[in-house]
C-alpha cells in the first residue's frame, strides 16, 4: 500500500471536499480522486461518499480512518528516526503565518531551508490569525509563526515567544514627528492614520492604545502602509519593518507604552515536532532575534 494514498483520503476527510484537499496538497483534483478510487479499490471498500457539498465517510471510511491515520504517523516516525543515522534531512513541514511575519520572517527562514536542507519541503500558508490557528489545532499544519498583544491561546496549543516589537507610527522626512524617539498615543491622535485592519494584531493594538483614532485608510499588509505613506496620505501605524526589495523613504518612531506586539511560535501541545519541524521552528527562533 502506498501511504500517500492515505494521505490524499485523510486530507480529503479534513478539508471536507476534494478541491480543498487538492488545493492544501497542491495536487490537481483528478490526481487526488484518482488516489482515493486507488485506494478504495485496493481495500476493497467505499470510503467516502461524493457530494455536491463535498465528500462524506462511509461506515467503512469512519472504521478505516484512524487507521489510516496511524499509518501516517508511522511513516513519519520512521523517516524521523532514520534521519538521526543520516546527515540529510527529508520531510514536509507545513506552517502557517499571518501576512506581515510571512512577510518578515518566514520568508528568509524558508529561502535559507530551502538552500541548505534539499531534502526539506516546506509548504507555507498565510491568512488571517484566527484562521491559522485553526489549522494547527486540526493538524493541518505542523506550526505557525503568528503575533498577538499577549493574550491566551486554546490549551491544546503551545506557544513560544520569540521576539517583542513596540508599535511604532510611519512618517515622512519633515514630518514634525519625524526626529522624535518615541511619541505618545496623544501626540499621533490628530493625524490621519494608516493601519492594518481592525481584525488583525495591529489592528486591535491601534484601537487599545487610541480608541478614537482617526482611520483613513484600512490596509492588509505593512507594505500597503509604507507605500500610502509614502503617498502623502497620511501617517502610518505599525511595527518598524526592513520591507525586503522595498526602498522607503520615511522612519518609523516607536509608540510609548503597552503597544507591544508579541511574536509567537505556536504548535500543538500533544503532537511532538519531527526534526525537519524542528529545524524549521529553530530557525525562526534565530530569525526572530531582529525583530525585538
Amino acid at each position: 500500500m502506498r501511504v500517500e494514498r492515505a494521505i490524499y483520503f485523510v486530507e480529503a476527510v479534513r478539508a471536507g471536499s476534494l478541491r480543498a484537499a487538492a488545493n492544501r496538497l497542491q495536487v490537481t483534483q483528478s490526481v487526488l480522486g484518482e488516489q482515493i478510487t486507488a485506494l478504495e479499490e485496493e481495500l476493497d471498500t467505499h470510503l467516502l461518499r461524493r457530494t455536491r457539498q463535498g465528500v462524506v465517510l462511509t461506515s467503512a471510511g469512519a472504521a478505516l480512518l484512524p487507521r489510516a491515520e496511524e499509518l501516517i504517523a508511522a511513516q513519519r516516525a520512521l523517516l524521523d528516526a532514520a534521519s538521526t543515522y543520516s546527515h540529510r534531512l527529508v520531510g514536509r513541514v507545513r506552517v502557517g503565518a499571518n501576512p506581515i511575519l510571512a512577510a518578515l520572517l518566514l520568508t528568509p527562514v524558508v529561502a535559507e531551508i530551502r538552500s541548505q536542507h534539499m531534502g526539506v519541503r516546506v509548504q507555507v500558508i498565510d491568512g488571517p490569525s484566527g484562521d491559522i490557528l485553526d489549522r494547527v489545532t486540526r493538524g493541518l499544519l505542523d506550526l505557525a509563526v503568528l503575533s498577538s498583544l499577549g493574550g491566551t491561546v486554546s490549551g491544546q496549543l503551545r506557544r513560544e515567544a520569540v521576539a517583542v516589537t513596540p508599535m511604532a507610527i510611519y512618517v515622512l522626512p519633515g514630518h514634525e514627528l519625524y526626529d522624535r524617539s518615541s511619541v505618545s498615543w496623544h501626540e499621533i491622535a490628530p493625524w490621519p492614520l494608516i493601519s492594518m485592519r481592525r481584525d488583525t494584531t495591529l489592528g486591535e493594538g491601534l484601537a487599545a492604545g487610541l480608541p478614537t483614532a482617526n482611520v483613513v485608510a484600512e490596509v492588509s499588509s505593512i507594505y500597503h502602509i509604507v507605500t500610502m505613506v509614502d503617498a502623502g496620505i497620511g501617517v502610518g501605524v505599525g511595527v518598524p519593518a526592513n520591507l525586503p526589495g522595498v526602498a522607503t523613504a520615511g522612519a518609523w518612531v516607536p509608540i510609548q507604552g503597552e503597544g507591544r506586539i508579541v511574536s509567537e511560535i505556536v504548535y500543538r501541545a500533544d503532537s511532538p515536532l519531527d526534526r525537519p519541524a524542528q529545524l524549521v521552528r529553530d530557525a525562526l527562533r534565530e530569525r526572530a532575534k531582529g525583530l525585538g
